[in-house]
């Protein structure tokens, strides 16, 4: 018969500049967040964008700025210090993370730049394997396993020739599971 429509949500009064103030606080207080991320979040709270709410929002991201509350260098290096130094991740997929945070593409490379420059890329890699608990293909001629492996380090962010060296070093290790150095031959 009659179908009824979506209630329709009563329509708030917008926002003041002290709530706006507050809600950009509050949104930083809840997770870091970069420039962007923190002008889309508000953006979305003022409603369609206009040149009066893109004048206030950036009045907001000044003070948050003067405050110390948001800093995009200081939120790139703790998102680099956390990817690499406890998930263990690879150098390309912190750069797409930080990019996909909306942070400017110089900072990123400078960042990553810095922070891997005395890294080394298998060593980190063999770390993430045993971190995640990697094990080799059980028959080292089965492709499917091998490339599933594979696509488990790439997507970590380690490029294809280091990806196939963890691959190799975790076969290795797998061949030498079963022997023990102390037992001597017997005669």
């Amino acid at each position: 018969m009659f179908s009824r429509g979506k209630p329709s949500k009563p329509q708030r009064p917008p926002l003041t500049d002290a709530q706006l103030l507050n809600e950009a606080v509050s949104a930083l207080a809840r997770r870091s967040r970069s420039e962007s991320e923190l002008r889309r979040h508000l953006q979305k709270k003022l409603g369609k964008p206009d040149s009066a709410s893109s004048e206030r929002i950036q009045q907001v991201i000044a003070r948050m700025y003067e405050l110390g509350y948001l800093s995009d260098q200081k939120l790139a290096a703790s998102v680099i210090e956390w990817k690499q130094g406890q998930l263990h991740l690879g150098r390309r997929r912190v750069t797409e993370e930080l990019r996909k945070r909306g942070l400017q593409p110089a900072l990123v490379e400078s960042s990553v730049e810095e922070a891997y420059a005395e890294v080394d890329e298998l060593t980190l890699a063999k770390s993430f394997a045993e971190k995640k608990r990697l094990k080799p293909p059980s028959d080292p001629h089965d492709q499917k396993q091998t490339a599933k492996l594979l696509r488990t380090l790439q997507r970590a962010g380690f490029s294809l020739g280091t990806c196939w060296k963890v691959v190799k070093s975790l076969g290795s290790q797998a061949d030498l599971e079963g022997f023990d150095e102390s037992a001597s031959p017997s005669d």
